[in-house]
C-alpha cells in the first residue's frame, strides 16, 4: 500500500509600512514542504529529501499615509486570517526608519502572542552582509531582499496567483528594481521612478520571502511540525 507524502504549509506575513510617497503594503507567503516517504536510498539521496515551493497568496497595498497604528491592526488581521488557514510562523517588519515603534508594539499584541507568531524586524542597509542586531532584529542589504525575490521568480520557485489584484504591479516592481551608484561609489537600490513608481509590494514580498529561505536554510533535516 503506498503511503501519501507528508504536506507542510506554513504563512510568512511581510510588512511594509510605506514612506511619504509609498503606500504601505501588506503580504502573505505560504512555504510549502512536502516530503515522500520511504527509506533512505544512498545512491538516489534526494528522493526522500523535502521539496520546498513558495507562492504569494495575498497581496495588498494600503491607503497612503495611513497611521501606523492603523498598520499594525491591519498587519495582526491579516495574520488572523492566515492562521485560520494554517501556521503563520513569522510576521517580518520594515524597521528602517520609523519602524522600531510600530516593531516594538507589534511585538506586544495579545492576538500575535495568541496565534503563536514569531515577530522579525529588519533594517535595511547598504553592505553585503547580514547581521543579527539582537532581539529578533536583523540588518539586511536590500539588495539581498529584492534580487532573491527576482531569483526566485526567474527560476520558477515561488509563484504569484493571477487572481490578486496587484499581481501586476508587483511583477512590475521586480522587472524594474534597480541598483544606484552615487558619486560616492555607494550603491542604493530601488525603482524606475519612470517605469515602476513604488517599490513598497515588492518590499513586502521580498520580506517575507528572505525569512521563509533564511528558515528553509536551517530546517533542512527536521522533522515536519
Amino acid at each position: 500500500m503506498s503511503v501519501a507524502p507528508a504536506v507542510e504549509r506554513v504563512f510568512y506575513v511581510g510588512v511594509d509600512l510605506g514612506k511619504v510617497r509609498d503606500h504601505p503594503a501588506v503580504c502573505v507567503l505560504q512555504r510549502q514542504r512536502v516530503v515522500s516517504p520511504g527509506p533512505f536510498n544512498p545512491a538516489d539521496p534526494d528522493a526522500t529529501a523535502p521539496v520546498y515551493s513558495y507562492g504569494i497568496l495575498h497581496l495588498e497595498q494600503l491607503p497612503l499615509h495611513m497611521p501606523y497604528p492603523q498598520i499594525s491592526d491591519r498587519a495582526v488581521a491579516v495574520c488572523e486570517f492566515a492562521a485560520a488557514k494554517g501556521r503563520v510562523a513569522e510576521l517580518v517588519v520594515d524597521l528602517t526608519g520609523v519602524g522600531r515603534p510600530v516593531y516594538d508594539y507589534l511585538r506586544l499584541r495579545s492576538e500575535l502572542k495568541r496565534l503563536g507568531v514569531r515577530v522579525v524586524g529588519v533594517n535595511y542597509t547598504g553592505g553585503s552582509r547580514v547581521n543579527d542586531a539582537g532581539d529578533q532584529m536583523f540588518n539586511v542589504p536590500k539588495k539581498d531582499i529584492v534580487a532573491g525575490l527576482v531569483v526566485m521568480f526567474q527560476t520558477g520557485e515561488i509563484r504569484i496567483s493571477g487572481r490578486l489584484e496587484h499581481a501586476a504591479v508587483l511583477q512590475n516592481e521586480l522587472v524594474n528594481f534597480q541598483q544606484k551608484i552615487s558619486a560616492a561609489g555607494n550603491a542604493s537600490y530601488g525603482n524606475d521612478g519612470q517605469e515602476a513608481k513604488h517599490d513598497d509590494l515588492v518590499n513586502a514580498a521580498g520580506l517575507a520571502a528572505w525569512r521563509a529561505r533564511v528558515r528553509t536554510a536551517g530546517h533542512q533535516d527536521r522533522p515536519l511540525l
